[in-house]
């Protein structure tokens, strides 16, 4: 049951379902008790790369870590999480995987203005709010980037205008993730493909591991 339970939570997490290349770290590796837990995994596991089987297994032992009462309040939200439409756990997944993709720092800096956002009281939480949803979509959205992200949010407008509402983040999740050198040899080599080449490439880009998408990039361009 605990098993079950796990493999179900990493995928609400967007942590299982992407394969890759085989890891060092085999099955037979594991003791049992960790064999035993992670049996759901069993048969995709030579397919998973190794951070992902690395955050597997830390997400396994925090589970065991767990209290009887938070175990319960977490397979509540899994519960939760199966009842919501497919349109939204994708929009959730790509949230949480741009959380993921930012540098600690700004993690940090994020959290630290909610948590002063949350000490105000709830008549002006609520002004706030209001005031924000009035503004203008486009005033909203660059409000909510840092200026780093306006950048890149720039860069993809001008090398890529055909990315659909839904893959806007996780593109601009792809461009900060490359690295600047990459993001200047893109810039200067995709400006001079058709409007339909650099649509390809960037769909090629998003579905290649992050660790191997400079090497692409430059193969793609030459």
């Amino acid at each position: 049951m605990r098993a079950e339970w796990l493999r179900g939570w990493l995928v609400v997490l967007g942590l299982i379902g992407a394969a890759g290349a085989a890891a060092a770290t085999g099955w037979q590796s594991l003791d049992v008790g960790r064999r035993q837990l992670l049996a759901p995994f069993e048969r995709v596991w030579p397919d998973l790369p190794e951070p992902l089987r690395e955050q597997i297994l830390a997400n396994a032992e925090h589970w065991q870590r767990l209290d009887p009462l938070a175990q319960a309040r977490l397979q509540q939200r899994h519960a939760e999480w199966l009842t919501l439409p497919a349109e939204q756990r994708q929009r959730i997944r790509a949230r949480h995987a741009i959380w993921r993709a930012l540098p600690e720092a700004r993690r940090q800096a994020l959290q630290a203005r909610r948590s002063a956002f949350m000490t105000l009281s709830t008549d002006d939480r609520a002004a706030r709010r209001q005031a924000f949803l009035a503004l203008p979509a486009a005033q909203r959205n660059a409000l909510l980037l840092a200026p780093e992200r306006r950048a890149l949010a720039g860069l993809a407008r001008k090398l890529f205008p055909f990315v659909p509402a839904e893959q806007q983040e996780s593109t601009l999740a792809m461009l900060d993730a490359l690295g600047e050198t990459a993001r200047a040899e893109l810039e200067r080599g995709a400006l001079r493909l058709p409007p339909w080449q650099r649509e390809a490439l960037r769909v090629e880009l998003l579905e290649t591991p992050v660790a191997e998408r400079a090497a692409r990039l430059r193969q793609r361009l030459r």
